[in-house]
């Protein structure tokens, strides 16, 4: 079954008021998609939430365990939703909740990029210990704060991103060099990098698998790739109590997150993508500094290694991999 077709089983009104207030058609808005890692249509439903009114599921494969949302939004939804006016009206319907709304003209928030720097030196510190020195490419780099810290490091960083606000804005502000691409590629004259990363990108994409291939093609031999994206562990073993994991409160993971990894999945990802994981570990997200968070973070980081990732609340994972030799 392709991905723009609704399955039998799908309710008939699926999206109706969503569909109706945008002026399209449910078909034009959401995709039932297979598992994009192994193909397989055999899943069973982990969590389920709303979107707008929309019964959201997220699913695991029976096959290669993968966990995907199902349905998931079109570009075009994606696009929509994407727009500040958009987003306040559907607000203003009570078709979104009121934590949705957007207070600027622009979705941009260079500022929220700057919370993530404890992350980022953490990356940069694992990438220096096997490779202090050589050319950089942070795919979906936003405003640059990654490739701005990666250069202070040593690095010829770049950037790449598919949102122009962003891209426009590093370059003019921060005198970054950073490039627009189309989703699912990347721009074309770019020489082979010695690492590549990707920051809360790969949960977002329809594909994962076909980006890491696209990533890799990109690379030198034996370059390095480090990815980092939410846990999906904990909610997993929620699901595996509950049957299925119902949050009370609405977080939209169904609907922003597309694919979701634990350790397993992402591993077995990288390796079907052509790259042999070296390191997994828990990141932190909320850059406070002392005593006592930075003992936090060290109990937080004993506890996912001690239960293989299963333990990580509210922490991103990241992995270091390197690219394989030969074809993927």
């Amino acid at each position: 079954m392709s991905a723009d077709q609704a399955p039998a089983d799908a309710p008939e009104d699926f999206g109706r008021d969503l569909a109706r207030f945008l002026g399209h058609d449910v078909a034009e808005l959401w995709e039932w998609p297979d598992c994009a890692l192994c193909g397989s249509a055999e899943r069973a439903t982990v969590v389920r939430e709303g979107f707008a009114r929309c019964p959201l599921e997220i699913v695991r494969c029976g096959q290669c365990g993968l966990c995907y949302s199902r349905p998931r939004p079109t570009s075009l939804l994606s696009d929509l939703i994407r727009l500040p006016a958009t987003r306040n009206a559907l607000v203003d319907a009570g078709l979104l909740p009121e934590a949705r709304r957007v207070r600027t003209e622009a979705l941009f928030d260079y500022g929220k990029q700057l919370h993530h720097d404890a992350n980022y030196r953490a990356g940069l510190y694992a990438l220096s210990r096997i490779k202090p020195t050589g050319t950089l490419l942070d795919v979906g780099c936003a405003g640059g704060r990654f490739v701005q810290l990666a250069r202070e490091a040593g690095f010829e960083a770049i950037g790449v991103d598919i949102q122009e606000e962003p891209v426009r804005w590093g370059c003019a502000e921060l005198g970054l060099d950073l490039r627009l691409a189309e989703p699912g590629r990347l721009p074309e004259d770019l020489p082979p990098f010695d690492v590549v990363t990707l920051w809360n990108v790969l949960e977002h994409v329809a594909d994962p698998l076909e980006l890491l291939l696209t990533v890799r093609a990109a690379m030198a031999p034996d370059g390095l790739l480090l990815v980092d994206v939410p846990n999906f562990a904990f909610r997993l073993a929620a699901a595996r109590v509950a049957g299925v994991y119902e949050p009370a409160e609405q977080r939209f993971f169904p609907y922003d997150h597309l694919s979701h990894f634990t350790a397993t999945t992402l591993a077995r990802t990288l390796r079907l993508g052509g790259f042999t994981p070296l390191r997994f570990d828990a990141m932190h997200t909320d850059g406070a500094r002392g005593q006592i968070p930075r003992l936090r973070r060290a109990l937080m980081r004993g506890l996912f290694h001690a239960t293989l990732g299963l333990v990580n609340w509210h922490h991103p994972i990241s992995c270091l991999a390197r690219r394989t030799d030969g074809e993927a």
